[in-house]
């Protein structure tokens, strides 16, 4: 809004604050920084035009960067998109988008191959090191297994076993108590005989639907999408839908 961009103590600003500000001063970066607005002359031609593309980015960053608040990095981000914009599927979708460019989803982090033992393949073939178990105690409902380290984002996540891919989408959702729930971008294979694995929190949208997977083959990669504190894979292994323990199935493929 108008007022945002000039300052909220400009004469004229109140209620919903269209203020009616002349673009002479909307523009004007001296009254911007008398009245304490958060538009900026970002490419230095001696105006912040709203209607500038560079200037827009940059104000809407000042905006935002003085708006974070939290206990972490990553809530403060959240916090500071949803005062930007109150909707939570708005919040996770930029969310996402500034963890694959600021952490760096590059092509040279692909490429790593899978070791298949058998027929199975660890998920997660840059590194085997977990960081939350099976029904961790300090989890709530963790029905899976976690896999993270120092430079997993953008990393490969292959298919455990051979099968079929029912399910490549997006999970995420806020529920009234305000407790965030959510996969993410997330891939779901059929292994068959009612075995199924669950591979979430991935940077992008994985591998479609129908694909029929050989145990090493890539389906998708390492991310912090949903509910995530930072980059990794949440594993799961269920039979006839029931989560279970997936140490209990790795184990041909850990070192």
């Amino acid at each position: 809004m108008d007022c945002t961009f000039v300052g909220w103590s400009y004469p004229t600003c109140g209620g919903l604050g269209n203020g009616g500000i002349p673009k002479s001063v909307l523009t004007s970066p001296a009254e911007i920084k008398k009245y304490g607005g958060y538009g900026v002359d970002a490419n230095g031609d001696g105006k912040a035009d709203p209607w500038d593309v560079e200037d827009a980015i940059h104000s809407t960053a000042h905006y935002i960067s003085k708006n974070l608040k939290g206990a972490t990095e990553n809530e403060k981000i959240k916090n500071a998109l949803f005062i930007y914009n109150k909707s939570s599927e708005y919040v996770q979708e930029v969310f996402d988008r500034f963890v694959l460019y600021a952490d760096g989803f590059i092509e040279k982090k692909q490429g790593i191959g899978a070791v298949v033992i058998g027929n199975q393949a660890w998920p997660a073939p840059f590194t085997q090191r977990i960081t939350s178990t099976y029904h961790d105690p300090s989890r709530n409902n963790h029905d899976g297994l976690d896999v993270a380290a120092p430079g997993i984002n953008g990393t490969e996540i292959v298919a455990f076993m051979d099968g079929v891919v029912i399910k490549s989408a997006y999970h995420y959702e806020v529920l009234p108590n305000g407790k965030e729930l959510g996969w993410g971008h997330y891939v779901r294979i059929d292994h068959g005989n009612n075995f199924h694995t669950i591979y979430a929190h991935m940077i992008k949208p994985g591998i479609a639907v129908g694909t029929k997977v050989k145990a090493g083959q890539v389906i998708g990669y390492v991310g912090s999408t949903g509910k995530s504190t930072g980059p990794h894979l949440h594993f799961e292994t269920r039979v006839n839908g029931e989560p279970q323990n997936p140490l209990g199935y790795l184990k041909n493929v850990m070192n």
